[in-house]
């Protein structure tokens, strides 16, 4: 708090965090490359054989590094508005959703909820009908999103949606990944 003399300070912090997760992106397809090139290939081991953890060797700390930055991304956009911050937003997004890390898939999800209605109720002075006509699309995107993911995955259940859904699936309760509620009940402990 002391090094936040004023807001454009604020704006230098959190564009050089933004570059810093982009550099372990970067550092990840280098690194990583095989993963990658599994996913988007038929025949394969499934991703949750391997996951992404970049420079971090966590996958956690490599998904927070995209949560935060995906967090940055947004507080960068409410300040100066640009079509390209979007851009970024959903390549982290994106990278969150390879690194496979439930809890930052649950956050950024919750993220995204907040962001649009921030976004709405910022803009809907403005742009009355712009601001709901987003509003409901991004709504719609998120809720039919499983429903899509899920078509697609049926069609190529060796492809990356297939995968890919596949991990998903075991975010849920099963035997080869802890399970949602317990997952619930590990951050309550946390918390406490």
């Amino acid at each position: 708090p002391k090094c936040l003399k004023d807001d454009s300070v604020l704006d230098v912090l959190l564009f050089g965090s933004v570059l810093f997760f982009l550099s372990s992106i970067v550092y990840s397809w280098i690194a990583e490359w095989p993963f990658y090139e599994s996913c988007f290939t038929t025949g394969e081991a499934t991703p949750l054989d391997h996951c992404l953890k970049s420079f971090t060797n966590n996958v956690n700390t490599f998904g927070c590094f995209m949560l935060y930055g995906l967090v940055s991304v947004g507080v960068l956009h409410s300040r100066r508005h640009h079509w390209f911050n979007y851009v970024l937003m959903l390549v982290f997004t994106f990278q969150i959703f390879l690194t496979f890390s439930k809890t930052c898939l649950v956050a950024a999800f919750l993220y995204w909820v907040c962001f649009l209605f921030y976004r709405f109720f910022a803009t809907v002075r403005a742009h009355p009908w712009r601001s709901s006509v987003l509003l409901g699309v991004g709504l719609f995107a998120m809720v039919s999103l499983p429903f899509f993911w899920r078509m697609l995955a049926l069609k190529s259940p060796d492809g990356f949606f297939g995968k890919s859904w596949h991990s998903l699936i075991n975010f849920f309760p099963g035997e080869t990944a802890p399970s949602l509620s317990s997952r619930i009940e590990i951050w309550n402990e946390c918390i406490e």
